[in-house]
């Protein structure tokens, strides 16, 4: 019965082969970009303060995100200099398996065009779910490009993290980095994997069980956004109005 466990073994051997060869394909695939061209901000080269909003995996046509757009832009209307943009990049963001990839392409391109700016005195990049992956590399761009740079602040809404199956945390562990000042609000109960966790860059607001939910029937994952825009006042589209001394990395706040 020698030959029945060879034969065995070897069945074995080759099945564990194929499936080492179908997941390093399955996650360098995921690695890839896709061909697409990046469509340009348009900024006036006079900006001093620069508000890009990034959505998620078919999210460009959330009603509440276009609403937060509009809000961040009546709170930012009495400054001539100041731009917002509700940037849409479904073009990569939609094929989720590449968003990733497809959001480093984008965040080179925009952050180098940013750099041009040389009055911008604050940027603001707001994102929602996989939008979340353009922040830091974008941030990064920006930066290698400028001496004096702007203040950076960031806020990701339910940011998705996980990168591929290799790394599931690696938002969790980078997202806002990059930035001089970095906010977080999370719901922690929606089945949307990746989403549940505190960024350790980022001071986080767990908005899960916040009483202003009563009666909200959409999906956790978008609940973030409507908190957010429940709460976007002129504090939170000020310049330099927040900070990690105050409100410190990691730190998780229960909103009640």
């Amino acid at each position: 019965m020698g030959w029945v466990w060879t034969w065995t073994r070897r069945i074995l051997s080759g099945l564990f082969a194929l499936c080492v060869l179908v997941f390093t394909g399955f996650v360098m695939n995921g690695r890839m970009a896709d061909d697409f061209e990046v469509a340009s901000l348009n900024l006036d080269p006079e900006t001093r303060v620069l508000v890009l909003l990034f959505h998620g995996s078919n999210g460009a046509d959330l009603p509440v995100w276009s609403e937060i757009a509009d809000r961040v832009s009546q709170l930012n209307a009495s400054n001539p200099q100041s731009v917002v943009v509700k940037y849409n990049w479904s073009v990569g963001s939609d094929k989720r398996m590449r968003a990733g990839a497809n959001a480093e392409v984008f965040a080179r391109a925009l952050g180098q065009e940013i750099a041009r700016l040389e009055k911008l005195e604050y940027v603001q990049l707001i994102a929602h779910s996989a939008g979340s992956y353009i922040l830091d590399p974008l941030c990064e761009s920006y930066r290698e490009r400028v001496a004096q740079t702007a203040h950076v602040e960031m806020t990701f809404l339910d940011p998705f993290g996980s990168r591929d199956l290799v790394d599931v945390n690696r938002g969790n562990r980078n997202y806002g980095s990059c930035a001089d000042y970095a906010s977080a609000y999370i719901s922690t109960d929606d089945p949307v994997p990746s989403t549940n966790s505190p960024l350790r860059q980022a001071y986080n607001f767990d908005v899960t069980n916040s009483s202003a939910r009563a009666g909200f029937t959409q999906m956790g994952h978008v609940w973030p956004l409507f908190y957010y825009l429940q709460v976007l006042d002129e504090t939170l589209v000020r310049p330099g109005a927040r900070n990690h001394n105050d409100l410190p990395r990691g730190q998780v706040s229960t909103v009640d």
